[in-house]
Parts: structure tokens; C-alpha cells; sequence
């Protein structure tokens, strides 16, 4: 039940921009051995949510909003 409170998209809106994808060269040296990609948290003022419900709600704006200050404090 946590992960659902921690999600803002289980709000019903679609959330954009959660994550950066970042591509590092395996070995700077030699550009042929590839890359990695990783997947980090972007800032806070980087993600967007859209302005129309998406898809029904699983949990309430209200109450999604009252768990996140709750965590915070």
C-alpha cells in the first residue's frame, strides 16, 4: 500500500519527467566499449503533471497530498 501512496500518478493524472535517463561511456577512452544508461530522480520543479485526470483515481489528490507532508515532517 505504500508504493501507491508514494506514486502521484495512482492521483488518476499523468506525471511527466520523474526521471533523467543518463548515458555514461563504459570506457572514456575507448568509445567502442559502449555505454550504460541509468534512470535518476530529476528535480522536484522538473516534473510535470498533467492538467486533466488521465485515468480514474486509486487515491484522492487530497489525501496523496496529506501522506506526502506527513512523510516530510
Amino acid at each position: 500500500m505504500r508504493w501507491i501512496l508514494d506514486n502521484p500518478r495512482y492521483t488518476g493524472y499523468a506525471i511527466f519527467g520523474r526521471y533523467v535517463k543518463h548515458e555514461m561511456l563504459l570506457d572514456p577512452d575507448d568509445v567502442a566499449a559502449g555505454h550504460v544508461v541509468r534512470f535518476r530522480r530529476a528535480n522536484a520543479e522538473r516534473v510535470v503533471r498533467s492538467r486533466q485526470p488521465a485515468h480514474p483515481a486509486i487515491v484522492s489528490v487530497e489525501d496523496f497530498t496529506q501522506v506526502q507532508l506527513l512523510r516530510r515532517s
